[in-house]
Protein backbone atom coordinates (compact mmCIF):
# COMPACT_ATOMS: atom_id res chain seq x y z
CA UNK A 1 0.00 0.00 0.00
CA UNK A 2 1.63 2.98 -1.37
CA UNK A 3 0.61 6.57 -1.60
CA UNK A 4 2.90 9.25 -3.83
CA UNK A 5 4.90 10.88 -1.96
CA UNK A 6 4.62 9.18 1.45
CA UNK A 7 6.11 5.74 2.78
CA UNK A 8 3.63 3.07 3.17
CA UNK A 9 1.48 2.42 6.14
CA UNK A 10 1.60 -1.11 5.85
CA UNK A 11 1.32 -3.93 3.51
CA UNK A 12 -1.91 -6.50 3.25
CA UNK A 13 -1.31 -9.83 1.67
CA UNK A 14 -5.40 -11.17 1.98
CA UNK A 15 -4.19 -14.56 0.00
CA UNK A 16 -7.59 -16.98 -0.96
CA UNK A 17 -9.22 -13.54 0.45
CA UNK A 18 -8.08 -11.44 -2.48
CA UNK A 19 -11.02 -10.77 -4.28
CA UNK A 20 -13.23 -10.63 -1.91
CA UNK A 21 -11.24 -7.67 -0.24
CA UNK A 22 -10.57 -6.13 -3.75
CA UNK A 23 -14.58 -5.72 -3.96
CA UNK A 24 -14.86 -4.63 -0.06
CA UNK A 25 -12.41 -2.06 -1.17
CA UNK A 26 -13.67 -0.83 -4.25
CA UNK A 27 -16.76 -0.80 -2.48
CA UNK A 28 -15.54 1.66 0.37
CA UNK A 29 -14.16 3.52 -1.96
CA UNK A 30 -16.82 4.54 -3.84
CA UNK A 31 -19.08 5.18 -0.79
CA UNK A 32 -16.73 7.24 0.27
CA UNK A 33 -16.73 5.60 3.45
CA UNK A 34 -14.02 6.47 5.71
CA UNK A 35 -14.77 10.46 4.82
CA UNK A 36 -18.19 10.13 5.40
CA UNK A 37 -17.38 8.17 9.11
CA UNK A 38 -14.97 11.57 9.82
CA UNK A 39 -17.56 13.80 9.10
CA UNK A 40 -19.75 12.26 11.86
CA UNK A 41 -22.06 10.56 9.30
CA UNK A 42 -24.08 7.89 11.11
CA UNK A 43 -26.32 6.99 7.90
CA UNK A 44 -23.04 5.13 7.01
CA UNK A 45 -24.13 2.30 9.42
CA UNK A 46 -27.72 2.27 9.00
CA UNK A 47 -31.01 3.85 7.55
CA UNK A 48 -33.57 3.01 10.94
CA UNK A 49 -34.01 6.69 12.26
CA UNK A 50 -33.72 5.77 15.89
CA UNK A 51 -30.70 3.48 15.58
CA UNK A 52 -28.83 7.04 12.99
CA UNK A 53 -29.70 9.01 16.39
CA UNK A 54 -27.83 6.87 18.71
CA UNK A 55 -24.53 6.48 16.45
CA UNK A 56 -24.67 10.30 15.64
CA UNK A 57 -24.82 10.97 19.51
CA UNK A 58 -21.12 8.42 20.02
CA UNK A 59 -19.28 9.44 17.41
CA UNK A 60 -17.19 12.05 19.38
CA UNK A 61 -14.05 9.59 18.53
CA UNK A 62 -13.64 10.53 15.41
CA UNK A 63 -11.99 13.88 16.28
CA UNK A 64 -11.29 13.86 19.93
CA UNK A 65 -7.32 13.98 19.34
CA UNK A 66 -7.61 17.65 17.98
CA UNK A 67 -10.02 18.79 20.89
CA UNK A 68 -8.09 16.92 23.84
CA UNK A 69 -4.50 18.83 22.45
CA UNK A 70 -5.72 21.83 24.55
CA UNK A 71 -6.43 20.20 27.68
CA UNK A 72 -3.02 18.35 27.71
CA UNK A 73 -1.61 21.36 30.31
CA UNK A 74 -4.86 20.56 32.36
CA UNK A 75 -3.85 17.33 32.98
CA UNK A 76 -0.27 18.09 33.11
CA UNK A 77 -0.56 20.66 35.87
CA UNK A 78 -3.27 18.51 37.61
CA UNK A 79 -0.23 15.83 38.23
CA UNK A 80 2.05 17.28 38.62
CA UNK A 81 0.27 19.38 41.30
CA UNK A 82 -0.52 16.14 42.58
CA UNK A 83 2.54 14.90 43.26
CA UNK A 84 3.69 18.26 44.62
CA UNK A 85 1.55 17.08 47.13
CA UNK A 86 2.85 13.88 47.97
CA UNK A 87 0.06 12.22 46.20
CA UNK A 88 2.42 9.49 44.42
CA UNK A 89 0.52 6.15 44.59
CA UNK A 90 -2.65 6.49 42.11
CA UNK A 91 -5.76 4.60 42.23
CA UNK A 92 -8.17 4.16 39.09
CA UNK A 93 -11.43 3.02 39.61
CA UNK A 94 -13.38 2.30 36.06
CA UNK A 95 -15.27 -0.70 34.73
CA UNK A 96 -14.80 -1.49 31.20
CA UNK A 97 -14.16 1.00 28.19
CA UNK A 98 -12.86 3.60 31.44
CA UNK A 99 -10.18 0.97 32.79
CA UNK A 100 -8.70 -0.77 29.58
CA UNK A 101 -6.88 2.42 27.68
CA UNK A 102 -5.66 2.93 31.40
CA UNK A 103 -4.40 -0.41 31.58
CA UNK A 104 -2.71 -0.66 28.34
CA UNK A 105 -0.55 2.56 29.26
CA UNK A 106 0.51 0.82 32.49
CA UNK A 107 1.55 -1.93 31.10
CA UNK A 108 3.50 -0.61 28.09
CA UNK A 109 4.36 2.68 29.68
CA UNK A 110 5.06 1.90 33.14
CA UNK A 111 5.40 5.19 35.51
CA UNK A 112 5.72 8.88 35.50
CA UNK A 113 9.17 9.78 37.27
CA UNK A 114 7.71 10.73 40.91
CA UNK A 115 4.90 8.23 40.71
CA UNK A 116 5.58 5.47 43.32
CA UNK A 117 2.54 2.83 41.89
CA UNK A 118 -0.35 2.81 39.91
CA UNK A 119 -3.20 0.16 40.09
CA UNK A 120 -6.54 -0.22 37.99
CA UNK A 121 -9.29 -1.17 39.75
CA UNK A 122 -12.02 -2.88 37.72
CA UNK A 123 -12.83 -5.39 39.96
CA UNK A 124 -15.38 -6.34 42.84
CA UNK A 125 -13.93 -8.83 44.04
CA UNK A 126 -13.12 -8.67 47.71
CA UNK A 127 -9.94 -10.05 47.09
CA UNK A 128 -8.80 -7.86 44.85
CA UNK A 129 -9.98 -4.73 46.15
CA UNK A 130 -8.03 -5.75 49.67
CA UNK A 131 -4.83 -6.26 47.61
CA UNK A 132 -4.86 -2.90 46.12
CA UNK A 133 -5.74 -1.50 50.04
CA UNK A 134 -3.01 -2.94 51.41
CA UNK A 135 -0.14 -1.29 49.86
CA UNK A 136 -1.36 1.68 49.60
CA UNK A 137 -0.24 4.65 52.06
CA UNK A 138 -3.10 6.55 52.37
CA UNK A 139 -2.30 9.87 52.99
CA UNK A 140 0.31 9.11 49.43
CA UNK A 141 -3.06 7.86 47.12
CA UNK A 142 -5.00 10.06 45.19
CA UNK A 143 -8.04 7.91 44.00
CA UNK A 144 -9.42 8.61 40.35
CA UNK A 145 -12.85 8.25 39.78
CA UNK A 146 -13.76 6.99 35.63
CA UNK A 147 -17.55 7.09 34.90
CA UNK A 148 -18.91 7.99 31.68
CA UNK A 149 -22.52 7.90 33.05
CA UNK A 150 -21.71 9.40 36.61
CA UNK A 151 -23.70 5.99 38.00
CA UNK A 152 -21.64 3.02 36.98
CA UNK A 153 -22.45 0.82 40.91
CA UNK A 154 -19.03 -0.99 40.52
CA UNK A 155 -17.03 2.28 40.39
CA UNK A 156 -19.27 4.40 42.90
CA UNK A 157 -18.20 1.44 44.91
CA UNK A 158 -15.04 1.89 45.03
CA UNK A 159 -15.26 5.82 45.64
CA UNK A 160 -17.24 4.68 48.60
CA UNK A 161 -14.72 2.27 49.92
CA UNK A 162 -11.85 4.44 49.65
CA UNK A 163 -13.96 7.61 51.10
CA UNK A 164 -14.41 5.38 54.27
CA UNK A 165 -10.81 4.21 54.33
CA UNK A 166 -9.25 7.64 54.35
CA UNK A 167 -11.96 9.11 56.79
CA UNK A 168 -11.06 5.91 58.75
CA UNK A 169 -7.12 6.38 58.83
CA UNK A 170 -7.83 10.12 60.28
CA UNK A 171 -7.52 11.93 57.30
CA UNK A 172 -9.54 15.06 57.39
CA UNK A 173 -9.36 16.84 53.98
CA UNK A 174 -10.47 13.56 52.09
CA UNK A 175 -11.38 15.61 48.86
CA UNK A 176 -7.66 16.61 47.87
CA UNK A 177 -7.49 12.78 47.49
CA UNK A 178 -10.13 12.28 44.58
CA UNK A 179 -10.40 13.10 41.12
CA UNK A 180 -13.28 12.31 38.81
CA UNK A 181 -13.48 11.98 35.00
CA UNK A 182 -17.21 12.02 34.14
CA UNK A 183 -19.74 13.43 31.38
CA UNK A 184 -21.01 16.83 31.93
CA UNK A 185 -24.25 16.98 34.73
CA UNK A 186 -23.93 13.30 35.94
CA UNK A 187 -24.62 12.84 39.43
CA UNK A 188 -20.96 12.17 39.66
CA UNK A 189 -19.87 16.04 38.45
CA UNK A 190 -22.61 16.59 41.04
CA UNK A 191 -21.51 14.73 44.21
CA UNK A 192 -17.67 15.29 43.62
CA UNK A 193 -18.61 19.58 43.76
CA UNK A 194 -20.21 18.84 47.00
CA UNK A 195 -17.56 16.93 48.82
CA UNK A 196 -15.19 19.40 47.20
CA UNK A 197 -12.84 16.81 45.02
CA UNK A 198 -9.62 17.91 43.74
CA UNK A 199 -10.53 17.92 40.45
CA UNK A 200 -13.80 17.10 37.98
CA UNK A 201 -12.52 16.18 34.23
CA UNK A 202 -15.60 16.63 32.07
CA UNK A 203 -15.59 14.81 29.07
CA UNK A 204 -17.05 15.43 26.02
CA UNK A 205 -20.50 13.30 26.31
CA UNK A 206 -20.43 12.05 22.59
CA UNK A 207 -17.85 9.31 23.09
CA UNK A 208 -18.57 5.48 24.01
CA UNK A 209 -16.43 3.65 26.81
CA UNK A 210 -14.37 1.74 24.53
CA UNK A 211 -13.56 4.45 22.29
CA UNK A 212 -12.56 6.85 24.73
CA UNK A 213 -8.71 6.34 24.73
CA UNK A 214 -7.84 9.76 23.54
CA UNK A 215 -10.16 11.23 25.57
CA UNK A 216 -9.96 12.13 29.00
CA UNK A 217 -10.64 8.95 30.21
CA UNK A 218 -7.48 7.72 28.88
CA UNK A 219 -5.26 11.08 29.09
CA UNK A 220 -5.07 11.67 32.52
CA UNK A 221 -4.41 8.11 33.73
CA UNK A 222 -2.16 7.59 30.59
CA UNK A 223 0.15 10.97 32.03
CA UNK A 224 0.61 9.48 35.01
CA UNK A 225 2.00 6.21 33.40
CA UNK A 226 4.23 8.56 31.70
CA UNK A 227 2.73 8.90 28.67
CA UNK A 228 4.19 11.65 26.34
CA UNK A 229 0.38 13.10 25.59
CA UNK A 230 1.73 15.54 23.23
CA UNK A 231 3.69 12.99 20.99
CA UNK A 232 0.45 10.69 21.35
CA UNK A 233 -2.05 13.31 20.17
CA UNK A 234 0.19 14.97 17.57
CA UNK A 235 0.19 11.51 16.25
CA UNK A 236 -3.54 10.86 16.23
CA UNK A 237 -3.85 13.91 14.95
CA UNK A 238 -1.95 13.37 11.77
CA UNK A 239 -3.66 9.90 11.41
CA UNK A 240 -6.86 11.99 11.36
CA UNK A 241 -5.73 13.87 8.32
CA UNK A 242 -4.88 10.69 6.60
CA UNK A 243 -8.34 8.99 7.53
CA UNK A 244 -9.72 11.89 6.13
CA UNK A 245 -8.49 12.42 2.92
CA UNK A 246 -7.63 9.21 1.94
CA UNK A 247 -10.09 7.46 -0.21
CA UNK A 248 -7.91 4.36 -1.70
CA UNK A 249 -5.58 1.62 0.05
CA UNK A 250 -3.38 3.76 1.58
CA UNK A 251 -5.87 4.75 4.37
CA UNK A 252 -5.15 2.09 6.73
CA UNK A 253 -8.40 1.95 8.53
CA UNK A 254 -10.34 1.21 4.72
CA UNK A 255 -7.89 -1.41 3.69
CA UNK A 256 -7.92 -3.11 7.60
CA UNK A 257 -11.96 -2.88 7.25
CA UNK A 258 -12.19 -3.82 3.87
CA UNK A 259 -9.79 -7.34 4.86
CA UNK A 260 -11.75 -7.89 7.94
CA UNK A 261 -15.25 -8.05 5.77
CA UNK A 262 -13.56 -10.05 3.05
CA UNK A 263 -12.20 -12.90 5.51
CA UNK A 264 -15.84 -12.61 7.05
CA UNK A 265 -17.92 -13.46 4.09
CA UNK A 266 -15.01 -16.22 2.74
CA UNK A 267 -15.59 -17.77 5.41
CA UNK A 268 -12.87 -16.78 7.70
CA UNK A 269 -14.29 -15.16 10.49
CA UNK A 270 -11.78 -15.30 13.42
CA UNK A 271 -8.89 -12.77 13.82
CA UNK A 272 -5.63 -13.67 15.30
CA UNK A 273 -2.56 -11.48 16.11
CA UNK A 274 0.87 -11.83 16.47
CA UNK A 275 2.85 -9.57 18.05
CA UNK A 276 6.03 -8.53 19.71
CA UNK A 277 6.35 -8.74 23.15
CA UNK A 278 6.73 -4.78 23.66
CA UNK A 279 3.71 -4.79 21.71
CA UNK A 280 1.85 -8.04 23.43
CA UNK A 281 -0.60 -5.91 26.27
CA UNK A 282 -2.13 -3.54 23.22
CA UNK A 283 -3.57 -6.53 21.73
CA UNK A 284 -6.23 -7.37 24.74
CA UNK A 285 -7.64 -3.75 23.83
CA UNK A 286 -7.84 -4.46 20.41
CA UNK A 287 -9.29 -7.44 20.77
CA UNK A 288 -11.85 -5.77 23.26
CA UNK A 289 -12.67 -3.36 20.37
CA UNK A 290 -13.48 -5.80 17.78
CA UNK A 291 -15.17 -7.83 20.00
CA UNK A 292 -17.78 -5.08 21.15
CA UNK A 293 -17.89 -2.94 17.94
CA UNK A 294 -18.89 -5.51 15.12
CA UNK A 295 -21.25 -9.10 16.29
CA UNK A 296 -24.29 -6.85 15.62
CA UNK A 297 -26.85 -8.49 13.99
CA UNK A 298 -25.78 -11.85 13.81
CA UNK A 299 -23.17 -10.99 11.85
CA UNK A 300 -19.33 -10.27 13.10
CA UNK A 301 -15.86 -10.96 13.56
CA UNK A 302 -14.08 -12.81 16.70
CA UNK A 303 -11.11 -11.86 17.82
CA UNK A 304 -8.17 -14.66 19.34
CA UNK A 305 -5.80 -12.98 21.29
CA UNK A 306 -3.10 -15.29 22.66
CA UNK A 307 -3.40 -17.78 20.44
CA UNK A 308 -0.45 -20.17 19.90
CA UNK A 309 1.53 -18.93 16.62
CA UNK A 310 1.69 -21.91 13.53
CA UNK A 311 3.07 -21.67 10.28
CA UNK A 312 1.00 -19.60 8.02
CA UNK A 313 -1.25 -21.07 5.11
CA UNK A 314 -3.29 -19.37 2.42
Amino acid sequence: MKKAGSKSLFVIHPGTAGSAYRKMLATGVRAKILSNIMARRAEVFTKDDALRTLIANRLGWVDVAGQMVGRIGEIEAFGTDALKDGLNQIVLCGMGGSSLCPEVFNVMFGRRAGVKSIDILDSTDPAAIKAVAGKLSLPNTLIIVASKSGGTIETRSHEAFFAAALKGAGIADIGRHFAVITDPGSELESSARAAGYRQIFLNPADIGGRYSALSLFGLVPGWFAGVDLKKLLSSAVACESILRERNDESNPALSLGALMAAGAISGRDKLTFVASKRMAPFVPWIEQLIAESTGKLGKGVIPIEGEPVASITE
